[in-house]
C-alpha cells in the first residue's frame, strides 16, 4: 500500500484552471457596456434605446392606472348593487314577507362572501 502511495506522489499532476465570468443585466435597458457598443456601431442608438424604455414605462403606468380605476369602478358598482338588493330585502321585511327577505339577504351575503374570498386569494 505504501508503494502505491509513493508512486502516486511521484506522479506529476497537471491541472488546468478555467475561469469563466457571466455578466447579467436586468431591466428594460442593456448593460452600460452594451449601450456603449451599440452607440459606437450606430451613433444615437443609446438615446433611442432610452426613449424606447421610457415610452414602455409610461405605457405600463397608464395601463396600471386604468386597471386600478376599473377595479375601483367595479367594486363601487358591486357595492351599490348589493346595497340596492339589501334594500329590497328590507322592503320585503317591511311588507311582512320574511321568507323573501331571508332568501334575498342570504343570496346577497353569499355573493359578497364569494367575491371577498376571491379578492383575498388574489393577494
Amino acid at each position: 500500500m505504501s508503494k502505491a502511495l509513493t508512486q502516486k506522489s511521484n506522479q506529476i499532476v497537471k491541472q488546468r484552471v478555467v475561469a469563466a465570468g457571466i455578466q447579467v443585466s436586468s431591466g428594460p435597458l442593456p448593460a452600460p457596456q452594451t449601450l456603449e457598443y451599440y452607440d459606437k456601431i450606430l451613433p444615437g442608438a443609446a438615446d433611442r434605446i432610452f426613449n424606447m424604455a421610457e415610452q414602455a414605462q409610461k405605457h405600463e403606468h397608464r395601463l396600471n392606472n386604468k386597471s386600478l380605476n376599473l377595479g375601483f369602478f367595479v367594486y363601487a358598482i358591486a357595492a351599490l348593487t348589493s346595497s340596492g338588493i339589501l334594500g329590497l330585502a328590507a322592503l320585503a321585511l317591511y311588507l311582512d314577507k320574511p321568507l323573501a327577505a331571508g332568501i334575498i339577504g342570504a343570496l346577497v351575503t353569499m355573493v359578497l362572501a364569494i367575491l371577498g374570498y376571491k379578492a383575498a386569494l388574489k393577494k
